[in-house]
């Protein structure tokens, strides 16, 4: 990569030696194609469903918080002077009121009214628009990203949520950017912050109630090499860029976790981890679970207290009969990105083969006359020896010219 790429860190060779992290055999290289698809869902379908969204009763509520919830609205229609409409409406919901009061209100009511106003703007002026364009965006670009980002959705919590994993230190999001620009990137974020909370919602309807955020499984595991440090170094720079373009720094919709549970954590860094527990705000103290490397067994317990064994990837310790349907991360390769667009060239040109034959192709009832009247035995030897034959015949016509 260029020396002057907005993501680059120190200057390295653009692939990684041979003996970097080596993940669980179980899991592949990349994801299928099918899979990459399948997780995809179209940004109108999911803005329709934010616009008719059923306020759902929530979890683990209580009648103080349910008091301070629709004050919080009266507020908001006093300061709109009408009702919301479109997908507006949805924000309006009290799972939406309940995370911007949990986030904002103990700056009071009209604080957080404000910060929920200012996140309207914001998907109403990014967040949606960005969604649109990366949904339109190359085909090339959408699969480099999905075949490198090494986690995703995967199975469900036993409330019901869909639980989120990621392999956090293999994830080369600066040289994804590399690849296709800071642009698509953040395009991809308000996508899947729309595809986050659309998930979360459809899991609710599953359930009945509106679910109280999602768990988040983060692995560390790296071999803590100058490959690992890069990437941590450009994740960072890409994040600094992202907090940029946000109002004040900050995403304007809150996070919705409910849980992060951390394992594989450096032993270098296990001296660290009560310091950095007590760094968090008292409100998400509860939320973190950090484990460092050799804590596997405590980090399976607190898994399996909130998600069955059975709902877990093999390769975060559990025993979902499931692949892994997402990439295994790692440095992406310069030059990635054309590599998939000539991928997908070839699938559209195989494609195309394959219609034309089964166009020019005899029907059904034809091919199963000519088999019923003389269908003989077909033998790969016998096509050799045709062969071998036909070659020697060849020959001897050569051999007669040249010395008649």
């Amino acid at each position: 990569r260029t020396s002057n790429s907005l993501m680059d860190g120190p200057h390295l060779p653009s692939k990684a030696p041979s003996d970097t992290y080596n993940f669980a055999s179980e899991i592949p290289k990349a994801p299928s194609e099918n899979a990459m698809c399948r997780s995809r869902v179209s940004v109108a379908e999911m803005v329709a469903r934010l616009a008719n969204r059923m306020d759902l009763p929530l979890e683990h509520s209580n009648e103080v918080e349910e008091a301070q919830l629709a004050a919080m609205r009266t507020a908001l229609l006093a300061s709109d002077g009408s009702p919301p409409i479109h997908w507006r409406a949805g924000l309006y919901t009290r799972c939406f009121l309940r995370t911007f009061w949990r986030e904002h209100g103990q700056r009071g009511i009209q604080h957080a009214c404000s910060q929920l106003q200012i996140a309207i703007k914001f998907m109403a002026k990014e967040v949606i628009p960005g969604a649109l364009a990366y949904e339109g965006c190359s085909e090339a670009a959408k699969r480099l990203w999905d075949r490198w980002t090494p986690g995703g959705f995967f199975g469900h919590c036993k409330r019901g949520a869909s639980v989120m994993y990621l392999r956090m230190a293999q994830e080369d999001k600066g040289g994804m950017v590399d690849e296709t620009s800071f642009q698509v990137g953040m395009q991809r974020e308000y996508y899947l912050t729309l595809q986050f909370w659309d998930t979360l919602y459809r899991d609710s309807l599953e359930v009945g109630i509106s679910l109280d955020g999602v768990i988040f499984v983060l692995d560390m595991a790296c071999t803590f090499d100058r490959w690992s440090v890069r990437r941590f170094w450009r994740a960072l720079r890409f994040a600094q860029r992202m907090a940029s373009v946000y109002p004040n720094n900050e995403p304007p919709l809150p996070h919705g976790v409910r849980t992060i549970i951390v394992r594989n954590i450096p032993t270098a860094f296990a001296w660290a981890l009560p310091p950095m527990s007590r760094l968090l705000p008292r409100s998400d103290r509860s939320k973190v679970y950090l484990f460092a490397v050799g804590q596997e067994q405590a980090f399976r317990r607190a898994l399996f207290d909130r998600v069955d064994s059975a709902q877990v990837p093999r390769c975060f310790g559990g025993e979902s009969e499931a692949s892994w349907p997402f990439g295994a991360g790692g440095d992406v390769p310069m030059g990635s990105l054309e590599r998939e667009a000539d991928a997908i060239a070839q699938e559209c040109t195989r494609n195309k083969i394959s219609e034309q034959l089964a166009q020019h192709s005899l029907p059904s009832e034809h091919m199963m006359h000519l088999k019923s009247v003389h269908t003989p035995a077909f033998s790969f030897d016998a096509v050799a020896s045709s062969l071998q034959l036909g070659m020697h015949r060849l020959l001897v016509a050569a051999t007669a010219c040249v010395h008649p």
